[in-house]
């Protein structure tokens, strides 16, 4: 999904953001600064409905991105050696979900690349580097599992 520059410049002509489908075309670092900037907006019982809505609509919107996982960000972090128990301690998810998420994402990635003529997407020699990494880490734990 590609993002306005600014929350501002997306909804200044549409007044309030009071739904979700709203919030979810703002970018994302729009969303946290905004959200952050709780000194700036009345106090709770000061607040008209509109901007009760515009809250929980920009919290609604912030919260699900926060919660995927991002195959590029996973991607990043073994690329730059963060071992896979680093990552999973890291989002408190399994090693099993770090493969699984990343093998979905890197699908698409593949796909882009080969598509484009390697202009998009990740490259041959990053998708086995990961790949080693992740096999390599699946098969330690097998290992450990039947030591």
């Amino acid at each position: 999904m590609s993002y306005p520059l600014s929350a501002s410049c997306a909804i200044a002509d549409q007044g309030p953001v009071t739904t979700y489908e709203q919030a979810a075309g703002i970018n994302p670092y729009d969303l946290a600064e905004w959200y952050s900037d709780i000194g700036n907006r009345p106090a709770s019982p000061h607040r008209s409905i509109p901007e009760h809505l515009e809250e929980l609509a920009r919290a609604a919107a912030l919260a699900e991105h926060l919660a995927d996982i991002h195959g590029h960000r996973l991607h990043a972090a073994l690329i730059t050696g963060a071992t896979v128990a680093d990552i999973a301690g890291a989002l408190g998810i399994t090693a099993q979900r770090i493969t699984a998420e990343w093998l979905n994402w890197v699908a698409g990635q593949r796909d882009l690349h080969d598509g484009t003529d390697g202009r998009f997407g990740i490259s041959s020699g990053d998708y086995t580097q990961v790949s080693a990494v992740l096999a390599e880490d699946s098969a330690a734990r097998r290992s450990r599992q039947q030591s």
